[in-house]
């Protein structure tokens, strides 16, 4: 067996510390269990989009193409939905929101109709949601986590949607 070396400084009384995650109050845990999902997330999100009609009319378009923002997206999302009160953080659903906005813009020139572009939306919060479930399905009290999460996630994700829309409708001159 290998032996490493005591990572505390000599003399020093520090006791190393464990974590335990079922301490952790439920909303911290589930937010931090979908951090944690981040990369499946957006694979599933991948293998969704892949099965929308406009990238199956694409099959050239290159995979950065395919998700473009979508995973600073999910992270500003999962930001705006891991805090601790009611309401989504501001900080990070203006990040979102701002990301979307960029979204729905470049989607014009990618030819997508808004239809498209709320599609994506909507495929990224069903995986959001399916994390959630998957994240909550073995906790002590996964009704009472999935009702708190429920408005965050609703409120991030029409936020997310509105700004993507209203972006590509203003780029097309549909306002």
């Amino acid at each position: 067996m290998h032996e490493w070396p005591d990572s505390k400084p000599p003399g020093s009384e520090l006791q190393d510390t464990l974590i335990d995650e079922r301490s952790l109050p439920p909303l911290a845990r589930v937010a931090t269990e979908l951090r944690e999902q981040r990369s499946r997330i957006i694979a599933n999100w991948l293998l969704r989009a892949a099965s929308l009609p406009v990238f199956r009319a694409m099959p050239e378009l290159p995979l950065t193409e395919v998700q473009q923002r979508i995973p600073a997206i999910l992270d500003s999302a999962l930001s705006a939905i891991s805090t601790s009160d009611p309401e989504p953080d501001p900080g990070g659903l203006a990040e979102a929101v701002a990301l979307a906005a960029e979204h729905g813009v470049a989607r014009v020139s990618d030819h997508f109709r808004v239809t498209d572009v709320l599609l994506e939306v909507q495929a990224l919060r069903h995986e959001v949601w399916a994390a959630v479930w998957r994240a909550i399905e073995h906790g002590h009290s996964p009704l009472t986590v999935l009702k708190a999460m429920e408005a965050r996630i609703l409120m991030t994700f029409d936020a997310i949607a509105n700004s993507a829309v209203e972006a590509w409708m203003t780029e097309t001159g549909r306002t």
